[in-house]
């Protein structure tokens, strides 16, 4: 390893971008399955509560691989714990598209399995990014890599919901993102170098991780978990989680119901002759441009707001970031009710919804990640990131998909037609969101606390 300063600005961008299209890999895979949803729930004959299990005991993977992170993270060359895992990752992407139909719990525990990807890459890069950039360009590179997150799962969504459509089976789908996988972790073999840890700091971490033993990873959990700027951030991450990724795994089942329900009535116009595949495409395109905009815009403003430039320097603050965050999640909350039931209403009206909410929620990860790195030094920031996803995950994204399958099974009380489960998903879907609100007061609470602890 050398120090971030002395790597060329290049290989440093460079480096950012191939980690960030492993990430953008790593989510497209995961989401794949929700644009296939009904065909696997057809090919192996399950309902609602299993089908959101596919999600749950994928997550429940992420965390367990996302502890061992938080023990090595810090210890070990991170860039071969990434190449590592992920060889790993497109290993069992193949094997799971080969499973038989009677064979659900086989397909179900390596969807798990392969989390280990997501799990080092989410877990790593962000200490990375940390040792090769300092103040702006630090913040411009994690934006990059967050555009992983709108984009990844939206393109995921699409490719598997339009290919299905046209007759490609279900299962060749998951056989895209390994061969583009590997090339990508070609690229980082080659271009990628493990920075030194710490050197891109004002000044050298004086706080060094502790021995490579599970009483020493305890030592640095303890430490991180009495910062309450970090415990604050956490909650807000596992609360947006829960909303964003219950909404993202259920919506193209919603939409297909609402399809099917309405196509039996020949005055409806609420989808004005728009196709299924349409739909989900364009629903997608819009999550991606207003992530992309909503994480680039929110990232402007708490950069200036923080440093007191342009309109904000009577109002400098270095609560600047965990305030964006709350500010954005207020705005989110009324969108993200409104857009289950908006599927009955009319089309342009869901579009316009799921720009707005990628638009206002899409800064989270990044505020919180900034917050992160104001207030856990170098040295402990792969564990403090890798805890921060074990929390979220297990709190937030893990049980979100599958609660609101529970909730919609409860509703409809074993109804199988199209409007009764429409009907049920919103419902479900409407509990879930309203989970939001937990992420204004988190990072309200993350804001307050800063001054004392970063």
């Amino acid at each position: 390893p050398i120090s971030g300063r002395d790597q060329s600005k290049c290989r440093r961008i460079l480096s950012v971008i191939l980690l960030t299209l492993l990430a953008f890999l790593n989510l497209a895979d995961r989401f794949s399955l929700a644009g296939v949803l009904i065909r696997i729930q057809d090919f192996f004959v399950i309902n609602d509560s299993q089908a959101g299990l596919l999600q749950t005991v994928y997550i429940l993977a992420y965390v367990a691989f996302s502890v061992l992170v938080a023990i090595v993270g810090d210890r070990m060359n991170r860039k071969w714990l990434i190449l590592l895992a992920n060889s790993g990752w497109i290993l069992l992407m193949v094997a799971s598209s080969f499973v038989p139909e009677n064979a659900f719990g086989v397909f179900i525990a390596l969807r798990a399995l392969l989390s280990c990807g997501n799990a080092f890459t989410n877990g790593l890069v962000i200490a990375l990014i940390g040792d090769w950039f300092q103040d702006r360009s630090r913040g411009y590179a994690m934006m990059v890599y967050y555009w992983s997150l709108p984009v990844g799962s939206s393109v995921g969504i699409i490719v598997s919901s339009v290919l299905v459509e046209t007759g490609v089976h279900w299962q060749s789908i998951l056989r895209i993102c390994p061969v583009l996988g590997t090339l990508v972790l070609a690229g980082i073999v080659i271009f990628v170098q493990e920075p030194l840890r710490g050197w891109m700091e004002s000044e050298v971490a004086s706080i060094e991780a502790s021995p490579s033993t599970i009483r020493g990873f305890w030592s640095d959990a303890k430490a991180i978990f009495r910062v309450k700027s970090y415990l604050s951030i956490v909650l807000a991450i596992a609360a947006n989680n829960f909303v964003i990724v219950s909404a993202a795994w259920w919506t193209p089942l919603l939409v297909l119901q609402a399809i099917s329900f309405q196509s039996a009535d020949p005055g409806s116009t609420t989808f004005h002759r728009q196709s299924y595949s349409m739909i989900q495409t364009l629903i997608g395109v819009f999550i991606c441009i207003g992530g992309i905009a909503g994480g680039s815009i929110a990232l402007w403003i708490a950069q200036n707001w923080k440093e007191g430039r342009l309109c904000f320097s009577r109002f400098q603050s270095v609560r600047a970031f965990a305030l964006v965050g709350a500010i954005g999640s207020l705005l989110a909350f009324p969108s993200a009710l409104l857009l289950p039931p908006s599927l009955a209403w009319d089309i342009y009206l869901v579009y316009f919804l799921n720009l707005c909410n990628a638009f206002l929620s899409s800064g989270n990860n990044v505020m919180a990640m900034d917050v992160l790195m104001e207030v856990i030094p170098s040295s402990r920031r792969a564990s403090a990131t890798s805890i921060l996803y074990v929390v979220a995950f297990l709190f937030g994204d893990c049980p979100g998909p599958y609660i609101a399958g529970a909730i919609s099974d409860a509703v409809r009380a074993g109804a199988e037609d199209p409007k009764a489960r429409f009907d049920s998903l919103v419902r479900a879907l409407l509990a879930t969101s309203s989970v939001f609100s937990v992420c204004v007061f988190s990072f309200l609470a993350a804001a307050y606390f800063i001054p004392k602890v970063r």
